[in-house]
């Protein structure tokens, strides 16, 4: 049966082109022309003309992805200038994976992601009863019995070690939080500046005055503590979200690891494709006696397999 994308994917589509095609351009323009200029009007009709052919375009790029499964390959149709046909033989899937959205989880949909062998993956966009319905055709002889269930809540702690293990994500939130002070500082002097009837010079020198003060260093330090900690709620809560609910399943065919309150995020990983198991120890989690475990699948190449975690933090223990 041939079956398309769910219809919220067109949403989807349509944002990610405004995205990153609008909202670039009318940023540019703004800044070279200002919001006051003869050709306000003119622009405005391109950028009504501009949204309605990314709308139109994101439309048919949905209408036009066809696929269809049958018990030897999956058969999928796309493209909108120019059409690409893709036949994909069953044995050559790797593994699938889902995810999805908080705006997705509304309308009981995910996305599912069939990572073939070599690299390579697929994306549907499917309601989650025909997704449970493609995952046992996909890989049949899975549904036997469970030998083992485990449902891990981490605790804080292990959820604090895991916050430290995102450099990126930490540095955007101290980003956020240092932005935030920056503005709530300028506030302040410019509350002070209504006040006291100063200008930017005589602050300046009150400023300079009260560096060399004792309670100027003691008072930058706390700020900095503050900030610091900051920072730390924000990565601390978000990967909460992120591997809160964590679960495994395993069984003599298959592993299923699946976690995320925000987005929920599942992998479903057939036991013949798995080619081997990492022990990965960062520094901090070798400090407190923990080790992350990682599952590594069969690929063509190096280059080409792909590692999921199984578990994001374990304690380790120790031989008696």
């Amino acid at each position: 049966m041939k079956r398309r994308d769910n219809l919220i994917q067109f949403i989807y589509y349509t944002f990610d082109n405004i995205r990153m095609n609008i909202l670039p351009i009318l940023g540019l323009i703004i800044a070279a022309i200002g919001s006051s200029n003869r050709f306000v009007p003119i622009i405005k009709v391109a950028f009504y003309i501009l949204i309605a052919f990314i709308i139109i375009y994101s439309f048919l790029k949905w209408y036009n992805k066809i696929f269809e499964f049958d018990d030897k390959m999956i058969k999928i149709s796309e493209g909108v200038y120019k059409k690409i046909y893709n036949d994909i033989p069953l044995s050559k899937v790797k593994s699938i994976n889902t995810s999805d959205s908080i705006l997705k989880r509304l309308f009981d949909i995910s996305d599912l992601s069939v990572e073939l062998i070599g690299g390579s993956n697929t994306v549907f966009v499917l309601k989650n009863k025909d997704i449970i319905h493609l995952k046992s055709h996909l890989f049949r002889g899975t549904n036997e019995v469970i030998e083992k269930k485990e449902k891990k809540y981490f605790s804080l702690f292990e959820y604090w070690l895991l916050s430290f293990l995102n450099l990126k994500l930490y540095i955007s939130a101290l980003s956020i939080c240092s932005t935030t002070f920056l503005l709530l500082g300028k506030l302040i002097i410019s509350e002070e500046n209504k006040k006291n009837d100063k200008n930017i010079i005589e602050l300046l020198i009150e400023v300079k005055e009260a560096i060399n003060e004792p309670n100027f260093v003691i008072t930058f330090f706390f700020v900095i503590i503050i900030l610091i900690i900051s920072s730390h709620i924000i990565v601390l809560g978000y990967i909460i979200l992120i591997f809160g609910n964590f679960n495994i399943v395993r069984s003599k065919t298959n592993i299923r690891v699946w976690y995320g309150i925000k987005n929920k995020r599942e992998y479903f990983i057939p036991s013949n494709q798995i080619r081997s198991l990492l022990i990965v120890e960062p520094l901090l989690l070798r400090i407190f006696g923990y080790a992350q475990i990682k599952i590594e699948t069969i690929g063509l190449d190096n280059s080409h397999s792909s590692t999921v975690v199984l578990t994001p933090v374990i304690k380790k223990v120790k031989n008696s």
